[in-house]
């Protein structure tokens, strides 16, 4: 957080006008605003990334931050590979909407310049996704709440999660992935049992350890504490793999 306030502090104090700039001037800000930046970095992304640096390439006119993926416990790379896109627009839409970057991404748009992110992992490859003006545009006059931003951290937080289901719990079970929607996450687990009226019966009975035991599982990384911070139910979903039918344990965010 030290560092994320710092950042926030020597970014702001890079901004030396309001007024309209030239091309020349606005290119400057630019680079200068990488150049701060960079001197507080790295910091946290999310749960799977870091910020380590950022950059502005004048010929190219783009505004980048370079994004170490961490592919020891999330195995995120293949997916932003192939399928990115999705989570990198959540995650850098959130970033440059925060209230105390709205200058940056004002100076970006003077300088007609595209944001982009450059993910990289440790053995050098690379892959990067980016926001065009036209797109920063349209986000500059839209403001988002604190619990929005948390919102769509949630949202690039669950396809993170994602990339590592299905994953077979026993014999019976298996988590088969996590869904962001109508204010909940959705942890999924699919049961294989012949005798599911007995089954769901007794995940009644044990629902409240279930709760314990799950929000137990979710202070291990920063899920909980982002349920909380976006005002979100947990919901804890079994279906059964052989009727369809399921059964809910909800967790509301006073519960944690």
């Amino acid at each position: 957080m030290k560092r994320i306030a710092l950042l926030i502090f020597t970014l702001a104090l890079a901004v030396t006008r309001l007024s309209a700039y030239t091309a020349g001037e606005a290119a400057d800000i630019l680079a200068e605003n990488a150049e701060t930046a960079t001197g507080v970095c790295p910091f946290e992304l999310d749960i799977a990334s870091t910020i380590t640096s950022f950059s502005y390439d004048r010929d190219e006119n783009i505004f980048s931050a370079m994004v170490l993926v961490n592919t020891d416990e999330f195995p995120l790379w293949m997916f932003l590979r192939d399928e990115g896109d999705s989570y990198a627009k959540i995650v850098m839409t959130r970033y440059i909407l925060g209230s105390e970057r709205r200058f940056l991404l004002k100076n970006i748009i003077d300088a007609g310049a595209m944001f982009s992110f450059c993910f990289y992992v440790d053995s050098g490859d690379s892959i990067s996704y980016g926001l065009n003006l036209d797109e920063l545009k349209s986000l500059y006059d839209y403001h988002i709440s604190d619990s929005e931003r948390w919102a769509m951290t949630l949202e690039a937080m669950v396809l993170i999660l994602n990339c590592d289901t299905p994953q077979k719990i026993d014999d019976l079970l298996t988590l088969s992935g996590y869904e962001w929607g109508d204010n909940c996450v959705i942890i999924n687990y699919m049961l294989e049992d012949q005798d599911m009226p007995t089954l769901l019966c007794d995940i009644h009975e044990h629902s409240e350890m279930i709760k314990s035991d799950t929000v137990s599982q979710i202070e291990a990384d920063d899920l909980k504490e982002i349920l909380m911070a976006a005002g979100a139910n947990l919901v804890i979903r079994y279906r059964s793999a052989l009727t369809g039918d399921s059964c809910d344990i909800v967790v509301s965010p006073d519960e944690f």
